[in-house]
């Protein structure tokens, strides 16, 4: 089974799992996005930590980061980012080292 967010080409399996606080596993929707965004972060101590990103005119607060993880390969690193909304819903961030443009690449929505 395939889902679509309304304006976005891209499909995916329409589930996923996640493991929450009590042991036991809540269902997810993963989509593909893949677009440029805007996103506000702090830069510290040779960290970036993304705090808001805006899409399509609308900005999502970031309450937590996941994780981070860097791709090195090719001739700009890359800088990728999981993170949790306001809302619950978990985004992958990732800001390209060489232009320092920043993509979404797939958002999680709480089923």
């Amino acid at each position: 089974m395939c889902s679509r967010l309304p304006g976005v080409g891209a499909t995916r399996p329409a589930t996923a799992a996640r493991l929450i606080a009590n042991g036991t596993s809540e269902a997810m929707r993963s989509e593909a996005i893949d677009e440029a965004v805007a996103v506000r972060a702090d830069f510290s101590g040779g960290t970036a930590t993304p705090v808001a990103f805006r899409r399509r005119g609308r900005e999502y607060r970031i309450r937590r980061v996941n994780t981070r993880w860097v791709d090195r390969v090719g001739k700009h690193p890359r800088f990728y980012f999981s993170v949790t909304d306001e809302n619950g819903d978990v985004y992958q961030l990732q800001l390209h080292g060489g232009d320092l443009l920043w993509w979404l690449d797939s958002v999680s929505l709480e089923a």
